[in-house]
């Protein structure tokens, strides 16, 4: 007899901690987030898909983030049935929508219930789950990986490895990048790229007309999308949220500068829609995509929707340049930020460990890997470098910019501590920050130390729970 085994499955949609973690649990696991950078998004719960498998097969459970393209969604799907047929099982991919802190709360939950799938991605869990026991390393399959396709890129080795060992396999990498509109740019007077920051804000300046709502720059100031402006700026004025050894350094001179300097685009220049400040996710690509602003900073889903024709503006892949941020000095040089990326990894207590690394292995041969970079539709960039020799990234104008320019020199939100559970602290300083000097009159002083204190909290509270 046959049983109906979910392809793709939702959870319960809940807004609070899954029934049986305590608040604390809750708190360490999700609200104190880990090293691995966010590539998914939450969206609409898709219907459950099943297919007929046998009663008598065995099934491997496999739980993933949705990602921001459902292309990749549905390779990933595809690719994970088949090397379940190669090795003869199913493979139960569950999709699990909501939010990041809802994915880890769901997976603490599932570890402390001995629930957890054979194959996940811990996501904000990351660092977590690898120091705590909890991944599988899977050192052999980490080397053939990295051996078939021209080895590991440094920011997967810094993130996914622990101890010199490889736990977890990373899909790829989502760089944030300006997207800049070259032919406006070139209207005003300046060529790309732009020599450093300075001549970025006297183009700001030129292009700027208030009264027609047209913006020359267009960043983020919000808690969406934050991170991934300020802090690679902070390193552009020589500063980090961390150093070396680990310790917090927010509020530095250098840091409290790169705020000073960022929230003077918005209040002393007026080079920014005023509605950036409230602006969600979406905010900047929807000022891009309309020709509200003419440049923005963002993974590559303002330059997927640009491909996709998501514009109203007539060959705007045309006349778009993508860079990192402008250097401040040459001495520290552009910068540009990547988060890490959802990497796959397999449950330490699994019962089938070595059918578990046979479908990684299958999920990272590179015909199939290849084909979800693709996939991204320029959203993701490989995490192994032999990737970038496809012609998807080598010839084709816009990725080979990203290649070229970005993929060098980023470094992931830890940089240049080692990743730690309480390295990544994604949405909850940087838009604040923002915010309060712009809405509440704090100076950058102010406003960088109430930044620092948040996150020394956050720190004492991961570690003393």
């Amino acid at each position: 007899m046959a049983e109906n085994v979910p392809v793709n499955e939702v959870n319960e949609s809940g807004s609070g901690a899954p029934k049986g973690l305590s608040r604390r649990q809750f708190l360490r696991n999700s609200a104190v987030v880990a090293g691995a950078g966010l590539l998914a998004v939450a969206c609409e719960a898709p219907q459950t898909v099943t297919v007929e498998v046998p009663a008598e097969q065995m099934v491997l459970r496999m739980w993933t983030t949705r990602f921001f393209n459902p292309n990749i969604n549905l390779h990933l799907n595809e690719e994970a049935q088949n090397a379940g047929r190669d090795i003869g099982f199913a493979v139960d991919v569950q999709a699990i929508p909501g939010g990041f802190q809802e994915f880890a709360a769901k997976l603490s939950a599932a570890a402390e219930g001995g629930t957890l799938p054979d194959i996940f991605s811990p996501q904000l869990a990351t660092q977590t789950f690898m120091r705590d026991g909890r991944m599988l390393p899977i050192q052999e399959v980490w080397d053939e990986v990295g051996d078939g396709l021209g080895g590991w890129h440094p920011t997967a080795e810094r993130n996914f490895m622990l101890d010199g060992v490889g736990y977890m396999l990373d899909i790829g990498f989502a760089p944030a990048f300006m997207h800049i509109r070259e032919d406006l740019v070139n209207e005003a007077g300046f060529t790309l790229p732009f020599a450093d920051l300075d001549e970025m804000v006297a183009f700001g300046l030129e292009y700027t007309n208030a009264d027609e709502n047209l913006y020359g720059l267009g960043f983020a100031y919000g808690v969406s999308d934050d991170l991934m402006h300020l802090q690679p700026l902070m390193w552009a004025f020589g500063g980090a949220a961390f150093n070396e050894e680990g310790d917090i350094t927010i509020d530095s001179p250098e840091n409290i500068e790169a705020l000073q300097w960022y929230t003077d685009l918005y209040t002393v220049h007026e080079v920014v829609p005023p509605a950036a400040v409230n602006w969600e996710g979406g905010g900047n690509n929807q000022g891009y995509l309309t020709g509200q602003i003419a440049t923005a900073m963002n993974p590559g889903s303002i330059l997927a929707a640009v491909r996709r024709g998501d514009t109203p503006i007539e060959d705007l892949l045309d006349k778009t340049y993508l860079a990192p941020w402008p250097q401040r000095t040459p001495e520290i040089g552009p910068q540009a930020q990547t988060e890490a990326g959802q990497a796959f990894g397999i449950n330490k207590e699994s019962n089938f460990p070595d059918e578990a690394q046979d479908v990684l292995r299958h999920l990272w041969s590179p015909d199939v890997y290849v084909k979800m970079m693709q996939m991204g539709q320029s959203y993701l960039f490989p995490a192994l470098m032999g990737a970038y020799e496809d012609p998807y990234f080598s010839e084709d104008r816009w990725n080979r910019q990203v290649v070229e320019n970005v993929v060098p020199i980023m470094r992931d939100e830890s940089w240049p501590a080692t990743p730690a559970p309480w390295t990544s602290m994604w949405l909850t300083w940087a838009g604040r920050a923002c915010s309060r000097v712009i809405l509440d009159g704090l100076s950058a002083a102010e406003a960088m130390k109430e930044a620092h204190d948040i996150v020394a909290q956050a720190r004492e509270d991961f570690l003393s729970a």
